[in-house]
């Protein structure tokens, strides 16, 4: 009976603690509600040897997640500010022993008045904590990697 008693204990402990996928976004979602304000861009274009650091075309550009899936991006160059949807997205994806886990992208898109033009960003997220995220996008000829810290 008390092997019994203790399988029955391991076994609701693990369902209790389980996150489904629907949860995990969630909680994703839920940390990226603010305004964040790029640190760094790093540019790796592939085939290339080295990365090159072009924070300063970002410079001062901040992105403000809101509830309800809305987004605002202001381009401090142009002195704009873009609004926009977003959402979290999950990819199942198999490591090479064969494990199946997900991996997090974060999918915006924005209307530009002025040009009459739609544009947006999909990318994936390799850093997520309450006060830094690290984004990556693919323009085709290499891949960005923002970095964001949240305002304060």
């Amino acid at each position: 009976m008390k092997p019994l008693n203790l399988l029955w204990i391991l076994v609701v402990g693990i369902v209790l603690n389980s996150c489904s996928i629907e949860q995990r976004l969630d909680r994703k979602e839920e940390k990226l509600i603010g305004v964040w304000v790029i640190d760094k861009v790093i540019y790796d274009k592939y085939g290339s040897l080295f990365k090159r650091k072009i924070t300063s075309e970002y410079r001062n550009d901040v992105f403000e997640f809101l509830p309800g899936n809305r987004v605002y991006y202001y381009d401090d160059d142009i002195n704009f500010e873009f609004e926009g949807n977003w959402d979290v997205v999950a990819e199942r994806r198999y490591d090479k022993e064969g494990d199946k886990d997900f991996e997090f992208f974060i999918e915006m898109h924005f209307y530009d008045p002025v040009y009459r033009d739609a544009f947006g960003y999909y990318g994936y997220i390799s850093r997520l904590t309450r006060n830094r995220f690290h984004f990556h996008v693919s323009d085709g000829r290499g891949e960005l990697e923002f970095r964001f810290r949240r305002s304060n």
